[in-house]
């Protein structure tokens, strides 16, 4: 019963959808459709989305698969923005839940625009009933309602990255992580390490202090986050509920603000409240960086550039690495960050890896084509900054023969317009795996080439892809996939 509700109410969201992002009815098939197209099981074994009462069986489920999360980790989770018990799909055997998968709403930024995503979180199936096609109905149906819920782009860190391979999902992102002794570091950045010392906090710019953050200064946080969206690339948004959840969740032990004393008033200012209670407070200045520290990892900095913020809060983290035992200090930084540099500098380690802790993050456009009307006006960006001559034209075909989608992109000097239709001259084609990599900026149209996945009709049409999807391989601070501390 439960299952022929669902595909009422899919049927009707599918209505919905179609109608209010003008999408052809073939981009999202029907309900009835998606059934005929899903792997065969067990028809004892039903489809459902999860109630609001089966939390605890759900639990107990992933601890037996997982072995994970604790009861606090799983409460964290429940209580994330925009989670809603119906986003963890289920199938069943009599009331046991024998396979599940969870839906996470998130917000990626690729540059200057954002694109909704769905990221695939806890595929598993008990382990009698592995190896029946479960995993892979879960999947058809997470990319299903990935489409419904209007977001253009799935994501899943998987341990087992083959089975979502050879299912068109590519490899994404980099990790990117360096780390030194923080004596080493401290030494390279100006201060001796030895005997760890009030002094050693005090940063060499007299203008900045360092101090933890307190929870009325989370605007200046998201104030810092937002200045660098332009940048980043693949990188996650965060709206006050994101905010709100991550200092909540206490996925780190202490957050730093780097504080520029010039602007220190020692004022006090009286405030009144509600019951006329008079308050002291005092203007400590302007917050001009942060750094988010789990035991010896600096999880997330950011600071101001040219006011010495970076340097003052890597200075501080050292001397508690020293103070705490650590025999080292880490960071989380975007490829090409100089503060790779400054570690290397130390005799530190630089890694970019593609895996960590046995993982490997992937994505799959589950709207390519919608999702390439979104960059319009990256491309125009590129095309001005390539002084390309415009107007021109390059067509994309996705697939193979007859049976590829074929797009064309229309460059002017004041706009760029993507439409469906006819290819001109100058041509890409790609499969869909190669189409995804492009835009998603994993590869380009010279690397894909090479790797035989797709071939340039003329030499313009070469130049036209290398100038409008370079290569920008994708990274993400890792904070909001931190479990919260066991304390």
């Amino acid at each position: 019963m439960r299952n022929a509700t669902r595909i009422d109410r899919i049927n009707s969201r599918n209505r919905i959808e179609t109608e209010r992002t003008g999408l052809r009815v073939a981009d999202v098939p029907t309900a009835d459709q998606l059934e005929k197209q899903l792997p065969k099981i067990d028809p004892k074994i039903e489809f459902c989305n999860a109630q609001d009462d089966e939390h605890p069986a759900i639990h107990d489920f992933l601890v037996s698969v997982f072995q994970g999360p604790s009861s606090k980790q799983y409460r964290h989770t429940i209580e994330a923005p925009r989670y809603e018990s119906l986003d963890r799909l289920l199938l069943k055997r009599h009331d046991e839940i024998v396979a599940h998968l969870q839906l996470v709403h998130r917000t990626i930024q690729f540059g200057d625009f954002r694109v909704p995503s769905i990221d695939i979180r806890h595929l598993g199936t008990l382990p009698e009933y592995r190896s029946k096609g479960l995993a892979s109905r879960l999947l058809h149906h997470a990319e299903y309602d990935t489409n419904l819920h209007g977001a253009l782009l799935a994501t899943v860190n998987a341990t087992s990255p083959t089975y979502f391979l050879g299912r068109g999902w590519v490899p994404w992102m980099i990790h990117s992580e360096s780390s030194a002794s923080p004596r080493s570091l401290l030494a390279e950045l100006g201060l001796p390490s030895l005997n760890p010392t009030p002094e050693l906090r005090r940063s060499a710019n007299e203008d900045i202090s360092i101090r933890l953050w307190r929870r009325h200064e989370l605007d200046a946080l998201r104030r810092l986050f937002d200045s660098e969206k332009a940048t980043r690339y693949g990188g996650l948004a965060r709206d006050e509920s994101d905010w709100n959840w991550l200092v909540s969740g206490k996925g780190y032990d202490r957050i730093y603000v780097a504080v520029r004393k010039s602007q220190q008033s020692t004022a006090m200012q009286l405030i009144s409240d509600s019951d006329d209670t008079v308050i002291m407070h005092a203007d400590e200045g302007d917050i001009i960086g942060y750094a988010v520290v789990r035991h010896d990892h600096i999880v997330e900095m950011i600071a101001e550039p040219e006011t010495g913020a970076a340097v003052a809060l890597l200075k501080h983290v050292c001397a508690d690495c020293i103070e705490n035992g650590h025999s080292s200090i880490r960071i989380d930084a975007a490829p090409g960050d100089p503060v790779h540099d400054q570690f290397q500098a130390a005799s530190g380690i630089h890694r970019q890896r593609q895996q960590r802790n046995g993982s490997m993050l992937l994505a799959k456009l589950i709207r390519p084509v919608e999702f390439l009307r979104r960059m319009s006006d990256v491309l125009l960006n590129r095309a001005v900054e390539q002084n390309l001559a415009l107007p021109q034209q390059l067509g994309i075909a996705i697939g193979p023969g007859d049976s590829a989608r074929t797009v064309r992109i229309n460059l002017s000097k004041r706009s760029v317009n993507v439409v469906e239709g006819k290819l001109p001259t100058d041509c890409l084609t790609l499969d869909l795996q190669g189409f995804n990599m492009l835009l998603l900026g994993q590869a380009n149209i010279s690397e894909l080439i090479k790797g035989q996945r797709a071939y340039a009709t003329t030499r313009t049409a070469l130049d036209l892809g290398l100038a409008l999807f370079p290569n920008l391989p994708g990274w993400r601070m890792p904070w909001e996939d931190l479990a919260p501390l066991e304390r």
